[in-house]
Parts: structure tokens; C-alpha cells; sequence
């Protein structure tokens, strides 16, 4: 049986300071299972993630 996907569900950051922790969870806890282990691409999923403000 050969290894199945998963899909992490991460929503978007907009401009929501108080829900912030809960978003930097949500994205380590999806790049740790994603096995993200370059700082690099864990970034750049984070950065992935962002939408309105907090992409500029």
C-alpha cells in the first residue's frame, strides 16, 4: 500500500491580532506534519497562508 496524502486545512492570516497564536499553531503543526524541516520552507508556507494586510 503506497502512502496517502494528507491535507492540512492552515486558514488565512488577515489583519486579527488576537487570533494570531492560534494561526502560528495551526502552521507549525502543519509543517511538522508535513515534515517541513528546512527554515526556509516553513517560511514559505507560513507566507503562503497570509492574506489582506498582513501580506503587505
Amino acid at each position: 500500500m503506497g502512502v496517502k496524502p494528507v491535507k492540512l486545512d492552515v486558514a488565512k492570516f488577515g489583519s486579527d491580532a488576537g487570533k494570531l497564536l492560534r494561526w502560528t499553531l495551526q502552521v507549525e503543526t502543519a509543517a511538522d506534519a508535513l515534515y517541513f524541516t528546512r527554515e526556509s520552507t516553513r517560511v514559505a508556507f507560513a507566507l503562503s497562508h497570509l492574506k489582506g494586510q498582513a501580506e503587505d
